[in-house]
């Protein structure tokens, strides 16, 4: 047999993998008791907020700010006016922001005789301002301006608790806004005026001074912002590049280059006709022609009648939310990082495997090496099953899942194997044995693991012959077969450790050792060494049909779980479950269960103390019948 056999799958067999985000659904799963406590604390916490909220009441008015290029009355400010519904948008943000500035904040809260202890909030205030208002419980009014999309009209919001004083705010603010920017055109309008004027005195006429140069002109930023001049500006542009074009081919008194030479007179005398327009637009905002202010404001505001929020439904679903995202982040989180299997819930659900049961810490188990220097040491762990409740229930309890897992023809051969090493497999191994013994069913225990045999340590056998002289042809079978006393228990050991463990292993002779001790024992018990570490257990499973996978608690992580059950996969072999092994109940926060055994716990202790034998305890399993 090839030795990398194992190593290929089966031929149209793949193993199934499960996604990432469907083992996380199972994650989540498994923690509905954690995130169902979390989301419900939340949605608590948000309607006791909710419900200590006052209403929220929200007045609102709409601010146009108007360009200042033309005079009102003129057909063509009008016209420009209604088409130029996109505008610079950083003036408008511009606007906004001065709207609800501190400065006018506080003059509108003078104005109003609003209390010191009353805060009025905008958007440079931030959350930590707001948050600190909200938890202390103070009254305050959160003023918002916002541009209305890409238009000249801005947004101006107050929401507070009296709609009174809502509307009262955003009327007030409102004038100062419209105050403060009239003066500020007044005083613009004097500046120009003062060097627009001409050499005849006031009032004599738009024509420009000398006085006046075209830079100056120029400097005026109604006239740098004017669209109709930026055209026809591009308009010269573009005719100046056609001049330059044409010259190659054709004389300056050419009919071509004539008429672009008109064109140009043309452009120019537009963009002087419509610079002295403005300039005559600013002598007569001063002379009280037009108005100075752009600012139109669209209505006055009024108290609301009706309560704007808060939307307390809504915030309660969005506090129950909150919760469990937070409860999610955070068993995804600690799942990330704490990859150890501890309690049967730490088993990934994805693999869909049974779980046949914890096996305790026990610790006189862990004191064996001193506890077995005594006279018989190979009764140690039929004394241990007898003296430990909780270890004989629990391995009673995995015995039971057993025998109702898989048929008795499909498990009278049962590798058991872990992971890892140091995970407890032999120990369970042989626990199970003595189980099943119990039943008064023929048992043998074979330990396969032919590097690091455990089996004669724990029954303090002699391991001078045993699995490795069977299969090198230097024992015999009766040779190698060993009873365990008291018990219907038998032993085949290792023997000595061998380099060439994967080729016995593989030989003939070894699956044909499998199969007629099949035939001769009521089950056959092998334990094999670590599926991940060496291929020993895989070359087994081509004659051991079913296996159990032991879980040390706290030593093995998730990973190599699911790779553990991928080799069973890969060899079309069933999977009857999985064994947690050492488990600490207490630890665990599991004492729940320990409890249960206390009242028997202290029969026990009296028991031993008196030296009053135990009774044998009967099974509560009926054996399957053999075929």
């Amino acid at each position: 047999m090839s030795e990398d056999f194992f190593s290929q799958a089966p031929e149209g067999e793949q193993p199934f993998e499960m996604p990432d985000w469907l083992e996380y659904l199972h994650i989540l799963r498994a923690s509905w008791r954690i995130l169902s406590a979390l989301t419900a604390a939340f949605v608590m916490a948000g309607t006791f907020f909710y419900a200590n909220t006052p209403d929220e009441y929200t007045s609102k008015t709409r601010i146009v700010v108007e360009p200042m290029s033309l005079q009102e009355n003129d057909p063509e400010y009008q016209r420009a006016s209604m088409s130029r519904v996109m505008v610079d948008r950083p003036y408008v943000e511009m606007q906004a922001a001065f709207l609800v500035s501190p400065k006018a904040i506080a003059e509108a809260r003078r104005d109003l005789s609003i209390p010191d202890a009353t805060r009025v909030l905008n958007a440079e205030s931030g959350w930590g301002e707001w948050f600190k208002s909200a938890l202390l419980k103070v009254p305050f009014y959160y003023v918002a301006a916002r541009q209305a999309g890409e238009t000249r009209m801005i947004d101006l919001s107050v929401a507070g608790p009296d709609p009174e004083v809502t509307a009262r705010l955003v009327n007030r603010l409102t004038a100062i806004f419209v105050r403060e920017n009239a003066q500020e055109k007044f005083f613009m309008s004097q500046q120009v005026y003062g060097w627009l004027r001409d050499d005849a005195g006031e009032g004599a006429g738009p024509n420009l001074t000398p006085e006046v140069t075209g830079e100056e002109i120029e400097s005026i930023g109604l006239i740098q912002n004017d669209d109709e001049i930026k055209r026809l500006k591009d308009d010269k542009q573009k005719i100046l590049g056609e001049v330059r074009n044409l010259a190659q081919r054709y004389k300056p008194r050419h009919p071509v280059m004539a008429s672009m030479r008109d064109e140009l007179i043309k452009i120019d005398n537009a963009i002087a006709d419509r610079k002295d327009r403005i300039v005559k637009t600013l002598r007569s905002s001063l002379e009280g022609k037009t108005a100075i202010s752009n600012i139109r404001v669209l209505g006055v505001a009024h108290p609301p009648v009706s309560p704007s929020g808060p939307h307390r439904i809504l915030g309660i679903l969005m506090w129950g939310i909150t919760g469990f995202l937070i409860g999610a982040f955070g068993i995804l989180y600690s799942e990330k990082y704490n990859q150890k299997i501890r309690v049967e819930g730490d088993i990934p659900q994805s693999l869909k495997q049974a779980f046949l049961g914890n096996i305790p810490v026990v610790p006189n188990l862990a004191r064996r090496e001193e506890l077995q220097k005594t006279d018989d040491p190979s009764v140690f762990f039929t004394d241990l099953m007898a003296s430990e409740l909780l270890l004989k229930d629990a391995v009673t309890t995995v015995r039971t899942h057993i025998l109702f897992s898989a048929s008795y023809q499909q498990s009278r051969r049962l590798m058991i194997t872990s992971a890892t090493e140091g995970e407890g497999k032999s120990t369970v191994s042989l626990l199970l044995g003595l189980s099943l013994a119990s039943l008064g069913r023929k048992i043998l225990l074979i330990d396969t693991d032919l590097r690091k045999p455990k089996l004669h340590e724990y029954l303090h056998l002699n391991n001078a012959k045993g699995l490795t002289d069977y299969l090198v042809g230097a024992a015999e079978l009766r040779e190698v077969v060993r009873p365990v006393p008291g018990t219907s228990l038998n032993v085949i050991t290792a023997g000595q450790p061998t380099l060439n463990a994967t080729g016995l292993i593989s030989s003939d002779r070894f699956h044909g050792l499998i199969e007629s001790l099949g035939e001769t024992y009521d089950r056959v018990i092998v334990d094999t060494p670590p599926i991940l570490r060496v291929p020993d257990a895989l070359i087994i499973a081509k004659s051991v049909p079913c296996g159990i996978l032991v879980c040390g608690s706290r030593i093995v992580d998730k990973k190599a779980v699911k790779k553990a059950k991928q080799k069973f996969d890969l060899m079309r072999r069933t999977l009857v479950g999985i064994i947690l092994n050492r488990l600490d109940y207490e630890r665990e926060y599991l004492g729940f269960e320990q409890g249960y055994y206390d009242e028997y716990k202290e029969k026990n202790r009296l028991r031993l103390k008196n030296d009053i034998p135990a009774q044998p305890a009967k099974s509560s399993v009926r054996p399957v019948r053999k075929n």
